[in-house]
């Protein structure tokens, strides 16, 4: 069955930009080996045609810039942003890739709601889901509601 856990704490991330992002090799490396260096923990990562970002604890967002904002400054990319009070929801289990469809029956709530999604992560068996701090507990809700009584039809987790 599929879980679905909330992390009770804000987290931050840090974003960089640039056209070289796809083409660099060891990129990943590059920016997450001062993250670990300072004993910071990475939380999610996500990777797009222009962009990455890594998720971690809120608390350590003014170490983790530092960290990173000299590596970007000497590199070819475009930019770097933080953001501050993300709430973070994850959905665990084989039904991701064996239904059709859940990822729409999941978020189709939340648009109902308002509640806008920041980004989405997978992985083969999770999705990661972000949103505004704020957000994160009714979404967290309409997601239990909806696997528990509408994917599901009411079977126990």
């Amino acid at each position: 069955m599929l879980t679905v856990k909330r992390y009770k704490r804000p987290l931050a991330c840090i974003s960089i930009e640039g056209e070289k992002v796809r083409m660099t090799p060891g990129l990943l490396a590059k920016f997450s080996l001062p993250l670990a260096d300072k004993g910071i923990n990475i939380y999610a990562m996500s990777h797009g045609e222009y962009s990455f970002s890594f998720f971690f604890d809120e608390a350590e967002a003014e170490k983790a810039t530092l960290s990173i904002s000299e590596l970007v400054a000497k590199s070819a990319f475009e930019g770097m942003s933080v953001r501050r009070n993300i709430g973070m929801i994850t959905v665990t289990g084989s039904e991701l890739i064996n239904t059709p469809g859940m990822l729409k029956k999941m978020v189709d709530p939340l648009a109902k709601n308002k509640i806008n999604i920041l980004q989405i992560s997978s992985s083969y068996d999770s999705l990661l889901l972000f949103f505004d701090y704020k957000e994160s507990d009714k979404a967290f809700a309409l997601i239990n509601k909806e696997i528990s009584e509408k994917i599901f039809k009411g079977k126990k987790k």
